[in-house]
């Protein structure tokens, strides 16, 4: 079992950055309809380094939260030792969210934000808002394309965990439902701009042919792409 992350004291914020451990079969398994199972986990590989390289560049402590437990190994001699690492703990992904959240506010941090790895060219400045955001509101909500969410935080004195109940998790309905509980609770996070996830193989077409998003964001995803023919510049 991994140890518990560590802050640097009360004032910090962090990212916690969910993942699993890269194994074939068991990472973007609906990119694995259209692609070579290889190429579908090197592709994960190259999303989880250019958001861990997003947040380090920009000064962000993030913490990796990996999944599945027994993977700690596995998962730090991929990653190194850069980073904190913590296992996801809990039955379901909702538990799991929010022990995580749980964990870091009982070392001592009073902003922390949460988000995955299907955005690979999520920007730096969105993570800022974030935090920031936290100052006036509590919390924060990055709505996603497919009608989930790319990321939620809290203040520490604003941690909600119930929004994480009952979640009809990985359908179209996790956004408006977890904004439905958020105002159950008369609460009222920031929302963020939406972002697009990649999911499905035409969610990384339309990332490998979008001409209007920064270009050297996610490079190791655009390099995978231009070495699988994907992308063309």
């Amino acid at each position: 079992m991994g140890q518990p992350p560590t802050v640097k004291g009360p004032g910090d914020s962090c990212v916690l950055v969910f993942v699993r451990a890269p194994a074939i079969g068991k990472v973007k398994t609906r990119l694995a309809k259209m692609m070579a199972p290889r190429s579908v986990l090197d592709l994960y590989r190259c999303f989880v380094m250019d958001v861990l390289d997003m947040l380090t560049q920009a000064g962000f402590q993030a913490v990796v939260c990996y999944h599945p437990k027994s993977a700690e190994q596995h998962v730090t001699a991929w990653l190194g030792d850069t980073y904190p690492y913590v296992p996801q703990e809990g039955s379901d992904l909702g538990a799991r969210m929010a022990n995580a959240f749980q964990a870091v506010f009982d070392q001592g941090c009073r902003r922390a934000l949460l988000i995955g790895t299907d955005f690979p060219d999520l920007p730096a400045e969105i993570i800022q808002q974030a935090l920031d955001g936290m100052r006036q509101k509590g919390a924060v909500i990055g709505p996603a394309d497919d009608g989930g969410y790319y990321l939620i935080g809290f203040a520490r004195e604003h941690f909600l965990p119930v929004v994480f109940d009952a979640i009809p998790w990985g359908t179209k309905r996790v956004f408006e439902e977890t904004l439905r509980i958020f105002s159950r609770h008369k609460r009222h996070p920031l929302v963020l701009p939406r972002w697009r996830d990649i999911d499905e193989h035409e969610d990384l077409l339309a990332f490998a042919n979008d001409k209007t998003g920064d270009q050297k964001a996610a490079p190791h995803t655009r390099a995978l792409l231009r070495a699988l023919g994907i992308k063309k510049d």
